[in-house]
């Protein structure tokens, strides 16, 4: 025989200090409510503490009962919360694409991202399927990404740089660029990274030099804020050097949704 259901009045429950301070999700308390409404009852207990009757579980239902003017609230007594629903896990593809299959694909490329076209250095060479959710170690199953678009990332570059003034300084000095301006346009289309951490990348602008460009803790026009804060080489007399891409398999560009 089951137990009857307890109730609770809701001036009874106490609310913790940590749930005041979470922002409710509207969309839930709503969605909630409208349950409520059709079936005149929560669709779980409240969890409360049996000694304190303090709040354990259930913040969304309290608030929904309470803005439908509920007096009492179906409740359970315990002093955990209910384990989550988390969804199933993904299982990553068992399928590996060798180091031959990659190098094969950016050589078809000459190098070149087919998301975003920029050139790369093979060691940044990376992969998309061109059968989304089909993975094979060929060539032909794949496109050539960057490590930006392979992970469906903005391309690192494409967003507010600027430069310190002893490394602009540097530069003018030592190649034909003689504003910031100048330079920073050429160095967001044609710099190809040859370094990566977790701190800052590191790009080569051909016939330039290799620079250092870290993330700044602040953002212009809501995207964040880059800096070249080191030269690592400026070539004497430096003059950009861009080679056309010479060769391709034309495959459709492919179209990413970014994260």
């Amino acid at each position: 025989m089951k137990n009857k259901q307890q109730t609770l009045a809701l001036s009874e429950i106490s609310i913790p200090a940590p749930f005041k301070k979470t922002k409710p999700n509207r969309e839930k308390i709503n969605a909630l409510k409208e349950y409520i409404q059709k079936t005149g009852t929560l669709d779980q207990t409240i969890i409360v503490h049996p000694k304190t009757r303090m709040l354990v579980d259930g913040f969304a239902r309290y608030l929904a009962a309470k803005e439908l003017g509920m007096n009492e609230v179906p409740v359970q007594f315990g002093t955990k919360k209910r384990p989550s629903k988390k969804p199933p896990k993904k299982h990553r593809s068992q399928v590996k694409v060798s180091e031959e299959t990659r190098l094969a694909i950016w050589q078809a490329e000459d190098g070149r991202c087919e998301v975003c076209k920029r050139a790369m250095d093979k060691r940044f060479a990376r992969w998309l399927p061109v059968e989304k959710g089909k993975i094979e170690d060929h060539p032909d199953a794949l496109h050539l990404a960057c490590i930006d678009c392979s992970r469906n990332q903005p391309e690192y570059l494409r967003t507010f740089i600027q430069v310190d003034k002893s490394v602009m300084k540097k530069i003018e000095q030592k190649t034909e660029y003689d504003n910031e301006l100048e330079f920073v346009n050429d160095f967001r289309e044609y710099a190809v990274i040859v370094g990566k951490n977790k701190e800052f990348r590191t790009y080569w602008l051909p016939g330039i030099g290799s620079f250092l460009i870290k993330t700044l803790d602040e953002k212009e026009n809501g995207l964040p804020v880059r800096e070249v804060f080191q030269a690592r080489s400026i070539k004497v007399n430096g003059k950009l050097q861009i080679k056309p891409q010479e060769r391709t398999r034309g495959f459709k560009r492919p179209v990413l949704q970014l994260s």
